[in-house]
C-alpha cells in the first residue's frame, strides 16, 4: 500500500555537517523568571565530539563520570553532599556535540550550584576521577546500551542513530572502543569541551 501512493524515488543521503560552532566571547548567562515552584538549571557545553568521531567513547565515559548517573560526580557533590539538587544530570547531543547538565533547585541555591557544577566540571578536565569510577561507568554504559537494544524501539533508535551517521561502528565494535578507553583519552577528549550558556529559570516562589 505505501509503495502504491506514495510514489518516491531513490535518493542518496547528504551528509550534513553537525560540528557545533566554537562558543563567542566566552560563557554566556541567560536568565529568564517565571511563576514555578523549581528553578531549572540548565548549562550547556560544547564537546567539539560528535559520534562520529574516534574520540567519541571518551566523551560517552566523560559524561558518564560527570553527570550521566547515580555514582557521577553531579549526583554525589551536588544532589548528595550539597543538598543543593532535587537532580543533577549530564546528557550528551551526539550529533551536534553538546553535553547538557539539567538540574532543579531552590531559587536561593543558583550560585552555590553553579560554582560546585564547575568545579566537578574543571576536575574532570584535570583527571580528578578514579580508576574505578572509569571500570563502573563502562559496565553501567554497557548494560544500558544492552538494555537498550533488548527492545524494538530501542533497536530501531540505535539504528536510525547510525543510519544519519554512518560510522561503520556496530554494537560490538562500539563496546569494544569503550574497553579501550584509557583515563588519558577522556582527560584528552575533556579538555576540547567548552562552557558555553548558563540558563536558569527563576521561580517566583520562594525569591526574596
Amino acid at each position: 500500500m505505501v509503495s502504491q501512493y506514495f510514489k518516491t524515488s531513490e535518493r542518496e543521503p547528504v551528509k550534513q555537517q553537525t560540528e557545533s560552532a566554537r562558543a563567542q566571547n566566552g560563557p554566556k548567562e541567560v536568565i529568564d523568571e517565571e511563576d514555578v515552584k523549581q528553578g531549572k538549571l540548565n548549562i550547556g557545553f560544547r564537546t567539539h565530539t560528535t559520534i562520529a568521531d574516534k574520540d567519541y567513547p571518551a566523551l560517552h565515559l566523560f559524561n558518564g563520570i560527570f553527570g550521566g548517573f547515580s555514582h557521577s560526580k553531579l549526583f554525589i557533590n551536588v544532589r548528595e553532599k550539597a543538598s543543593l539538587a532535587y537532580y543533577a544530570v549530564s546528557r550528551l547531543e551526539s550529533f551536534k556535540g553538546l553535553m547538557m547538565v539539567m538540574s532543579g533547585i531552590e531559587v536561593g541555591n543558583y550560585q552555590q550550584a553553579v560554582d560546585i557544577i564547575k568545579e566537578q566540571f574543571e576536575a574532570m578536565q584535570k583527571g580528578d576521577f578514579s580508576d574505578e569510577a572509569i571500570d563502573q561507568t563502562k559496565a553501567v554504559v554497557k548494560n544500558q546500551l544492552l538494555e537498550t537494544i533488548d527492545t524494538s524501539y530501542g533497536t530501531a533508535e540505535y539504528l536510525y542513530q547510525h543510519a544519519v551517521v554512518p560510522t561503520g561502528e556496530t554494537l560490538d565494535s562500539f563496546l569494544e572502543a569503550l574497553d579501550r578507553v584509557t583515563k588519558e583519552d577522556i582527560i584528552k577528549v575533556g579538555q576540547k569541551i567548552e562552557w558555553d550558556t548558563t540558563y536558569f529559570l527563576k521561580g517566583t516562589e520562594g525569591a526574596s
